[in-house]
């Protein structure tokens, strides 16, 4: 395959694989060429596919990280509410002591920030293994996008299971459920089209060529 000229490697092999270099002369290769490994090549559906999956994920880590500017003063609201309502429905209910609330509101900070962190970071490696263009990640990329459809999908299930039961609506900010649903459409739109990229071309929709 290889001869030593005295100051590197050099291929015994002619670009056609059909000849080999003896030292002295070229001479016909009695056996086809060895192959290399089974390489991958981009698309024209490549690049669409990753900036729609980088823009994706960065437009969801800069969500995520700016939820402490303005989450929980939105959700301690929507928390009010829904204990003057439960107040004014159960009037003789007995109220949590300030202690288990303070306790509870800790325990939902630390979760809260921990997950913005998990967030974020999740985010970040979707953005890398896309432009790398790992074969492995495709997979779990699409496997992220359909839980991100489940949580969406739950979370709307959910809101419209507790409005059905008060009798009027009992959920988060109208704005919020909005993008609950935006979150659930886009998340499902982008894990088929990594479906159809995967079956028709490849990972990343990228194409099997021969090395």
């Amino acid at each position: 395959m290889y001869y030593w000229d005295g100051a590197k490697w050099q291929s015994a092999l002619s670009h056609d694989g059909r000849q080999r270099w003896n030292g002295t002369a070229w001479i016909p290769v009695s056996q086809a060429p060895p192959t290399g490994p089974a390489l991958r090549e981009a698309t024209t559906w490549t690049r669409p596919l990753q900036f729609a999956v980088s823009g994706w994920f960065a437009l969801q880590a800069a969500y995520s990280a700016s939820q402490p500017f303005w989450y929980i003063s939105t959700m301690t609201q929507y928390a009010n509410t829904m204990n003057q309502r439960e107040q004014a429905l159960h009037p003789g209910a007995p109220t949590p002591p300030p202690e288990a609330l303070a306790s509870a509101n800790g325990i939902a900070t630390v979760m809260f920030a921990i997950g913005i962190v998990l967030i974020v970071g999740v985010s970040v490696a979707v953005i890398v293994a896309a432009f790398r263009r790992w074969t492995w990640a495709h997979y779990v990329v699409m496997a992220v996008l359909a839980l991100e459809f489940l949580s969406s999908a739950g979370g709307l299930a959910s809101t419209a299971a507790f409005s059905a039961l008060a009798g009027e609506y009992a959920g988060p900010p109208g704005w919020m459920v909005a993008l609950n649903l935006v979150s659930a459409l886009v998340s499902a739109a982008l894990f088929a089209l990594m479906l159809a990229a995967v079956a028709q071309k490849g990972p990343w929709a990228m194409k099997k060529v021969s090395a």
